[in-house]
C-alpha cells in the first residue's frame, strides 16, 4: 500500500506520523464490537419459518409413486392445493413434453419429411444384362 492509501488502522485510530503499527495493534485489541460477548450472532430461538404438521393420508397403500399420486389426486377429502401438487408431480409420468425428443431427432425427422416430396431422390437405374448376337 502506498503512503496515502486508506487502511484499517488509518480509519479506526488516527495515527500521527512516527508511531509504528506495532504500537497501535495492542491498542486495537481492547476494542470490541457492539453486542454482548458470546451472545451476538447465530441462530435465535423462535426465528425462521414455523414447521408445518405432516399431512396424513389414509386409504392409499402402495409403493408405486404413480399409483400413490393418482390416489392423492383423486381423493376428494384432501385439500385442493395438495391434490393440485400431486397432479403436477404426476404429469411427467403420464404425458411427455414435446421438447423432450431432442433437437437432433427433430432435425432427422424433418429431413426425412423433406426428402419424400418434390425433392425425393430418383431410384437408381435398373441394370440388365444385354447379350449381343
Amino acid at each position: 500500500m502506498g503512503r496515502g492509501a486508506l487502511n484499517l488502522y488509518s480509519l479506526v485510530v488516527p495515527r500521527p506520523d512516527g508511531i509504528s503499527r506495532a504500537k497501535i495493534i495492542p491498542l486495537l485489541n481492547g476494542i470490541q464490537m457492539a453486542g454482548v460477548k458470546g451472545k451476538s450472532g447465530g441462530a435465535r430461538k423462535g426465528a425462521g419459518r414455523k414447521k408445518k404438521e405432516p399431512v396424513k393420508i389414509e386409504g392409499i397403500e402402495t409403493t408405486d409413486p404413480k399409483r400413490f399420486l393418482l390416489g392423492v389426486m383423486n381423493n376428494q377429502s384432501l385439500d385442493a392445493r395438495l391434490r393440485i401438487d400431486a397432479a403436477k408431480a404426476l404429469l411427467p409420468y403420464l404425458y411427455q413434453r414435446k421438447s423432450e425428443t431432442g433437437k437432433k431427432e427433430e432435425q432427422q425427422e424433418s429431413a426425412k419429411k423433406a426428402t419424400l416430396g418434390r425433392f425425393a431422390a430418383f431410384p437408381p437405374p435398373s441394370l440388365k444384362i444385354v447379350e449381343n448376337d
